[in-house]
């Protein structure tokens, strides 16, 4: 008798497992969502900041070129262009990044919902262990339950179902 309590308690708790399993794993999916969003924030702020960088060595250079008479110097020319590639280079950096970080976090909701599966594929499996310890000793308490003798059979649950025949 105490085992028909404590499996019709765990038969009672595990759908709400579920439930419980399954919002939280959506609230996770949220959370890495809001953090990605972090993370693609900062990234344009990064961006903004090295193009201000940028144009502000360029403003100097342009200066110190018309300071000296030599704006239109090959070595003047050569530190504008280097500054555009460090420019670029600077940005591709961001965008890697980026990319990445967007990897990382495909994987994390990945992991995320595989763990979900495997608690709902455990939660299954304790209702099966559930039915077999505490359920198998009361097949005749199925007594005129359609849905349990059908889900056990109709020589198990105590007495003939002409559907099953």
């Amino acid at each position: 008798m105490g085992i028909d309590v404590l499996g019709a308690i765990g038969l009672g708790t595990t759908p709400a497992s579920l439930i419980e399993s399954r919002k939280a794993r959506k609230e996770n999916e949220k959370a890495q969502r809001a953090q990605q969003r972090i993370q693609e924030r900062k990234s344009q702020r990064e961006k903004i900041q090295a193009l201000r960088e940028a144009r502000i060595k360029q403003a100097e250079i342009g200066v110190q070129g018309a300071i000296t008479g030599t704006q239109n110097s090959s070595a003047l020319q050569g530190a504008s262009s280097s500054l555009q590639q460090q420019l670029g280079n600077n940005l591709s950096f961001v965008e890697q990044i980026q990319g990445l970080q967007q990897t990382v976090q495909q994987y994390q909701q990945n992991a995320s919902r595989a763990s979900g599966r495997a608690s709902t594929y455990s939660a299954i499996s304790n209702i099966a262990s559930s039915f077999a310890t505490a359920g198998v000793s009361n097949v005749g308490n199925a007594g005129n339950n359609p849905a349990i003798s059908e889900a056990l059979g109709s020589s198990q649950a105590g007495y003939s179902n002409t559907y099953m025949s």
